[in-house]
């Protein structure tokens, strides 16, 4: 991942995260993303159980949860930056 300056803004920061496929759990506090060339077991229109990985900021380590269920009202949307 590039580098992130002190002076970016949190939707700037988190734009990076969604430009490179990485979506915000809001109630886990953490960033997920599906593990590469692996389909969701279960894909519903409310969830989908599969393999992801977590970025853990307290350990700043990306970590893998298999078999993870994630609710899309737990999704964070994707921020709207003003044009410059």
């Amino acid at each position: 991942m590039e580098q992130i300056s002190p002076f970016e803004t949190v939707d700037t920061i988190a734009m990076k995260f969604y430009n490179r496929g990485w979506f915000y759990h809001k109630d886990l506090r953490f960033w997920f993303t599906r593990v590469k060339n692996m389909e969701p077991l279960v894909k519903t229109n409310s969830y989908e159980r599969g393999c992801y990985f977590c970025f853990e900021p307290n350990g700043w380590q990306t970590v893998r949860k298999d078999n993870f269920v994630l609710q899309y009202e737990m999704v964070e949307k994707r921020p709207v930056l003003p044009q410059q």
